[in-house]
Parts: C-alpha cells; structure tokens; sequence
C-alpha cells in the first residue's frame, strides 16, 4: 500500500504521511492531493492594538506561512466589523485570524499553524515519532 500524503517532501506534491484528525492519525492512501493550492486569505486587524509589535495571533499565521514559503493574501477588519455577522460566520467568537483557502474554512490560530504545517515542508519533521513529540 502506498502512502500518499507526506510532509517534509521536497517536490511540491503530496506524497505520503499522515493528517491529524483531532489527536489521532488517519493513514491516507489512494486520492494524491496537490500541494498547488490556492492562495489562502487571513484576517487581521486593521489597526493593531499592540501597535504592530506582533503580539496579535496573526502573527503566528504569517510567520508559519512565510516559514514554509506560501503566498497569502490579508483581509483588514476593524473592530467594528469583527462583530458584523459576516465575520462572526468565519470565526464564532468575533477574533482574529479566520484563514481562508478554497472551501476550507478554520478560525482557531493552532489549527491553521498546524494545517500549514501538515501541507507544506519545513514546520514538522519527516520522522513519525519526532513528530509526535513535536505535536504534543
């Protein structure tokens, strides 16, 4: 059986490892998944309440998208419009960041370090076991 979904690979398709699925691993076989994705979208504040000292969680995004080399586009919100339905339909509790590619849709910073992680070498090791020390 031939795995198909690998992290730490260094062409840029998807060729064999494992996909959290909530602190357990499912083993992918059959379906290649291309790493050629679209752009993903986060949003930030428009005004920074720390002043743009990096203090606000989308810094974390950024840096795990700017680590593993992807393009992504950023989305400005004020306060105001974190609280507009719109918004509150991307991310529930009306924060920053929400990460936006194609259909998929995550708002907690964890998650979308980790899913950036999982797609794209450079953030997780290649080795099973170093990377579940990695992630726990």
């Amino acid at each position: 059986m031939k795995c198909l979904w690998r992290l730490g690979a260094a062409s840029r398709k998807v060729r064999g490892s494992y996909r959290e699925t909530r602190r357990s691993f499912v083993l992918r076989t059959e379906t290649k998944i291309s790493r050629e994705a679209m752009t993903a979208t986060i949003t930030v504040f428009e005004r920074s309440p720390d002043g743009g000292k990096g203090l606000a969680r989308d810094t974390r995004v950024r840096w795990a998208l700017e680590e593993v080399g992807q393009p992504y586009e950023i989305r400005l919100d004020s306060f105001k419009a974190m609280k507009e339905p719109a918004h509150l339909a991307l991310q529930p509790f009306g924060q920053i960041p929400t990460y936006e590619e194609g259909d998929l849709r995550l708002f907690e910073t964890g998650s979308i370090v980790f899913h950036i992680a999982e797609r794209h070498p450079g953030l997780l090791p290649d080795d099973v076991n170093a990377r579940a020390r990695a992630i726990t």
